[in-house]
């Protein structure tokens, strides 16, 4: 997957859905969000088996594709970048690479079906 996003949007949709994941320790999977790329849309999905949440934000997919990272990783990131508006978004081998004017980050992924 490859996109262009703005950060705001980004941040706000990675918040959504780190209030909803789990903390199951059998489970790991559960304290993951699915970010998926695909018809200028980015996809968060995650889910605590109890409730779950899906959201939408407008972004410029060059790749389509999908990863689920860990939601306190990335949300922990998101929180530390400056006012940068832009955030470009890239994955492989289910690793997520974050990349703005002044920073950038590879959050190791986990695979999922």
């Amino acid at each position: 997957m490859k996109a262009f996003c703005l950060k705001k949007y980004f941040k706000d949709a990675v918040l959504m859905c780190e209030k909803i994941t789990g903390k199951n320790l059998t489970l790991p999977v559960l304290g993951n969000i699915i970010i998926s790329g695909e018809d200028n849309n980015l996809k968060f999905i995650a889910t605590n088996l109890e409730v779950g949440v899906e959201v939408s934000v407008p972004a410029k997919i060059e790749e389509k594709g999908k990863v689920a990272v860990p939601a306190n990783v990335i949300s922990g990131f998101l929180s530390n970048l400056s006012f940068d508006d832009n955030i470009s978004i890239e994955s492989k081998n289910n690793n997520l690479s974050l990349m703005t004017s002044n920073t950038s980050t590879l959050i190791k992924g986990q695979p999922f079906f």
